[in-house]
């Protein structure tokens, strides 16, 4: 029998599908893309008067800022026409680690925002839209931070990951092949399947709920589960019931074959994310709730 997806391939981590602690190329060049794709406005220069390019403007600020040089060195190798862009330059200097990267993103998102409330008038495009556009690729590709209030931030820690490895590893074959469907669904490319992925996610719990149940549904399930002691917290129980209803919306497309991609609502990646996390989690706290159950 051919081995599937996930053993071929080796997604059984949810390490192996979000990428993090890293900038490889493929994200260094999106980066550099949505801040090619930003408006060069023009703003008041008011060390020298008249107005200068806000993208020289940052170079200066990363500079002077980031870098801790002296700005007169820059202006030298501008007197002797190298041209200088401290933003695309860090990011393709494979000397600079991604975190450092990661940091001067962030300074330079302050700084763009800061000169644009005081010089919105000069400026085609909030540069906010430049942080929602970053945001944008780093879900397209998987990457494990979002920019959240102009602050990158991580949506998969290391806890994370070991919940959902440890969730694969101890459970029977059934629940290990939804979860690494999950992951599989995650980290198709260009694009993951994040509805299936959901889908796949919250059948792992009902599959342990109805195994361990004898009953044909996860909302029978639960119902079982109530009445043994209730071993499991009501108030976990009704979290788990409220995931299940959300699966089970029209509006979502997740367990509706029919549900178009331009609907009410298409999950994300964060949502997939989220899914299997929870999913695993539960799993994972059954698991070792199955001796009293």
């Amino acid at each position: 029998m051919t081995k599937p997806f996930s053993q071929r391939y080796g997604y059984t981590s949810l390490a192996d599908v979000m990428i993090r602690e890293d900038m490889p190329e493929a994200i260094q060049n999106a980066i550099c893309n949505c801040y090619d794709k930003m408006p060069d406005a023009n703003i008041p220069d008011h060390d020298v008067g008249g107005y200068v390019g806000i993208k020289n403007a940052l170079t200066e600020y990363l500079w002077c800022n980031f870098l801790n040089n002296r700005a007169e060195d820059l202006y030298e190798k501008y007197r002797y026409g190298e041209n200088i862009d401290v933003f695309i330059d860090t990011l393709l200097d494979n000397d600079y680690p991604w975190y450092l990267k990661l940091d001067m993103i962030e300074m330079s998102l302050a700084y763009l925002l800061g000169v644009y409330k005081e010089n919105s008038c000069c400026f085609e495009e909030n540069p906010a839209v430049f942080e929602k556009n970053l945001n944008k690729e780093f879900a397209r590709l998987n990457y494990a931070y979002r920019i959240v209030d102009h602050f990158i931030v991580e949506i998969t820690s290391d806890e994370d990951i070991k919940a959902v490895e440890k969730a694969i590893d101890t459970s029977d074959d059934n629940v290990r092949t939804h979860l690494t469907n999950a992951l599989e669904l995650m980290a198709q490319r260009p694009k993951g399947i994040y509805k299936d992925s959901i889908k796949e996610s919250i059948s792992a719990v009902e599959k342990w709920c109805r195994k361990y149940t004898g009953e044909s549904t996860l909302g029978k399930a639960l119902n079982k589960l109530k009445g043994k002691n209730d071993v499991i917290h009501p108030k976990l129980r009704t979290a788990l019931e409220h995931l299940y209803i959300y699966t089970n919306q029209e509006d979502t497309g997740i367990r509706h074959a029919l549900m178009v991609e331009d609907g009410n609502y298409t999950p994300s990646m964060d949502e997939a994310v989220f899914m299997i996390v929870t999913c695993s989690a539960f799993i994972n706290y059954l698991n070792k709730k199955n001796t009293q159950i």
